[in-house]
């Protein structure tokens, strides 16, 4: 081989090795992102855990935004599915979400431009692209399933790079919740069946991720919802739509001993507000029912007034 040759080749093998050298080092600089979430101060979440994060049970759904174009998503990283671990063994409330799949690990942009963050729960696939959450609360018996809880974090507006620091999530309930505790009053068997059945409310929407607003569907207006019976709170409960007004044709009927008694909402109730719970106590006895006990809050219990309701 003549010397110019031989000098060529080791030029070129000396790019090539400088090239894989500076491939190592650039993913070597890469800073994955370290997702540190909480529920919102007075809220509780309804999961298989109660109200705390159940670790490898609780899946949500993240995606990274340009900070200065919150619409547009950075490297590819749509709808990737994180994971609840560490959980807080002091306060379960809060926890570290780690990658589902160790190969779909958010990194910060390389270049240190800034970036916010979008997060839900409970994960679901196939909205990556349209940040369209579909909504359903017409089943009731599997309540961690239909409690949407939606994050953001822009850290302060200040945006996040890789020399932030970890990203805090600050999850809030963006759905309703009613809750009814029935006492059987005079006349009424101590141990007879209660049905309950909330009248003509809408079931079905889309929760916009880039807004964090809910759009509506319109369906029948015959639609019911048949509450979950907690058996531990011996409460009727349901996740609602929430609604800026509520009609007469909307209330809830209670069926006992082949009476039934209806409880106009709206003279309770006349708006049904995202993250709050409206908890009533009610009474049933042969002479009617009567509201003993009532709360509306953040998804905690405390007590207020009475209220009246009516025999059907």
């Amino acid at each position: 081989m003549k010397p110019k040759s031989i000098i060529l080749t080791i030029f070129v093998m000396l790019i090539g090795a400088c090239s894989k050298d500076d491939k190592i080092n650039d993913e070597s600089l890469r800073v994955a992102v370290r997702f540190n979430s909480q529920i919102s101060v007075q809220q509780t979440r309804t999961t298989g855990g109660g109200d705390k994060w159940v670790e490898e049970d609780d899946h949500v759904g993240i995606y990274m935004v340009k900070h200065e174009e919150p619409e547009t998503i950075v490297d590819a990283a749509v709808n990737v599915q994180y994971k609840a671990t560490e959980v807080n063994a002091d306060n379960a409330a809060n926890a570290v979400f780690s990658p589902a799949n160790t190969a779909q690990t958010i990194f910060f942009p390389q270049d240190g431009k800034k970036v916010n963050f979008v997060a839900y729960y409970p994960y679901k696939s196939g909205i990556e692209e349209e940040y369209a959450y579909p909504v359903n609360v017409g089943d009731q018996e599997n309540q961690t399933a239909i409690d949407l809880l939606y994050a953001t974090a822009n850290n302060g507006g200040a945006g996040y790079n890789k020399t932030a620091g970890p990203v805090k999530l600050t999850f809030e309930h963006k759905l309703s919740k009613l809750a009814i505790k029935v006492e059987r009053g005079a006349g009424i068997d101590p141990n007879s069946e209660v049905e309950v059945t909330i009248k003509k409310m809408n079931r079905t929407a889309e929760f916009d991720l880039r807004t964090g607003n809910l759009i509506y569907i319109e369906e029948p207006a015959t639609t019911d919802i048949t509450p979950y019976y907690n058996t531990a709170s011996e409460t009727y409960e349901a996740i609602l739509l929430p609604v800026t007004s509520i009609g007469d044709e909307q209330y809830v009927e209670f069926e006992v001993e082949g009476d039934t008694y209806r409880w106009q909402i709206k003279n309770n109730i006349p708006s049904l507000e995202a993250g709050k719970k409206y908890a009533y106590t009610i009474a049933i006895s042969r002479a009617g029912l009567r509201g003993t006990k009532c709360a509306i809050t953040e998804w905690i219990s405390t007590i207020e007034d009475d209220d009246a309701l009516e025999h059907k």
